[in-house]
């Protein structure tokens, strides 16, 4: 284990993009553990998400993570990978205020194309 833990599930934006093909889109999302509510409460704002979705199914192809519970919140997304929940799910759950996972809700904001 490390401090801050690092995270990761899946695919990479450069993988996704060799595995989907031409026609396919893959979207990324990054944020700085700063937005995260409990990391403010805390005062433990070291660390980032990142996610990689394909842009037209809407799921979540890989996730990782640096910081404080980076695996409970790994350990949420990859729930939703196994279970083929969309990223809009996740965008729209209700968490726990405030809870490392509250992050999730903000992350896709800033989805782009690779």
């Amino acid at each position: 284990y490390t401090d801050p833990q690092v995270v990761h599930v899946g695919l990479h934006a450069a993988e996704a993009v060799a595995v989907a093909g031409t026609g396919r889109r893959v979207l990324v999302a990054s944020m700085p553990l700063l937005w995260v509510a409990r990391a403010l409460e805390t005062d433990e704002t070291r660390g980032m998400l990142k996610a990689v979705v394909d842009g037209d199914t809407g799921l979540i192809l890989g996730f990782e993570a640096v910081g404080p519970e980076a695996g409970e919140m790994m350990a949420v997304v990859q729930m939703a990978m196994v279970g083929g929940v969309g990223w809009r799910t996740l965008r729209e759950m209700v968490f726990a205020h405030p809870s490392w996972a509250e992050g999730l809700n903000n992350l896709w904001s800033g989805l782009e194309e690779v």
